[in-house]
């Protein structure tokens, strides 16, 4: 049983809303410059099972009760993959073991479908936020 619930509900609003943020960066378009934003495999939903599924909540963290929301910022480049994995959360505003787990997690996600300007497959910069709660 898990101890700790991740993003479901968060990250559903924020999608919803559009606030899964794509920004410019470079040579990176923004969720205003692209035909079509990038998509994870399989939808949100998928999204959502994989990061409960690979999410383990930080056995430090656990014991201090800490809960927090981690904000990750990372780049889908034109072949779908994530690349530029970064935390826009402040270790002194939260864990560094909840960063490193968020950061661990969105690594290794699989290949997402890229995003798509004027028919040609364009990088991304997206920010996701990760929300740690203890049941």
């Amino acid at each position: 049983m898990k101890t700790f619930n991740t993003i479901a509900v968060l990250l559903i609003c924020l999608l919803s809303s559009g606030s899964m943020m794509a920004q410019s960066k470079n040579d990176v378009a923004t969720k205003h410059e692209v035909d079509k934003m990038p998509e994870y495999p399989g939808g949100m939903t998928e999204l959502v099972g994989y990061l409960g599924n690979t999410i383990k909540y930080p056995e430090g963290a656990k014991k201090a009760g800490a809960e927090a929301t981690i904000f990750i910022k990372f780049v889908v480049d034109k072949k779908g993959k994530v690349t530029k994995v970064s935390s826009m959360s402040k270790e002194e505003d939260t864990r560094e073991d909840m960063i490193m787990e968020a950061i661990r997690v969105i690594k290794s996600m699989p290949n997402w479908m890229p995003a798509e300007k004027d028919g040609k497959k364009v990088a991304c910069e997206m920010v996701l936020p990760i929300k740690f709660k203890l049941n």
